[in-house]
């Protein structure tokens, strides 16, 4: 479901405001024009009135960040009270499994295991690391 940048802020506790510049028209029609990618359409987690809806397939590690950044969904859904417990949500054969999409998963103690576990159990699935990237070492790397 697409929501209007009005319908969102109200959504989140906040009464919409319209700036009058450039910068903020502009913003506005980015937002306005935003479409999810492609492995999203259709996705359950894209509608905020579902209380505990089917995303793509996920294993998820912490809702934890070390980053706060505005734009993130994860505060949306943090906001709202849904953001999914532990563990991996999706299908027998998924194609691509998405590792933490609600938190930093490289703050996890656990990542090197999990990583381990799905290559395993899912041996032809591409795994996707959402990762801001900012705890990454060489180590790290050739662990995962």
């Amino acid at each position: 479901m697409k929501y209007s940048w009005e319908e969102f802020a109200r959504k989140m506790g906040v009464e919409p405001k319209i700036l009058e510049n450039k910068e903020a028209r502009l913003l506005k029609k980015f937002v306005d024009d935003l479409i999810p990618p492609t492995h999203c359409q259709g996705c359950q987690g894209l509608d905020l009135s579902i209380d505990n809806p089917m995303h793509h397939p996920s294993y998820e590690l912490t809702h934890v960040c070390n980053h706060d950044c505005i734009f993130c969904y994860s505060n949306v859904a943090l906001n709202l009270g849904k953001v999914p417990k532990p563990g991996y949500y999706g299908w027998e054969t998924p194609y691509a499994i998405t590792v933490s999409q609600y938190g930093e998963p490289l703050i996890s103690p656990k990542i090197v295991e999990v990583n381990r576990m799905l290559r395993e159990r899912f041996p032809n699935a591409r795994l996707d690391l959402q990762t801001n990237g900012s705890l990454l070492t060489k180590e790290l790397w050739e662990k995962l």
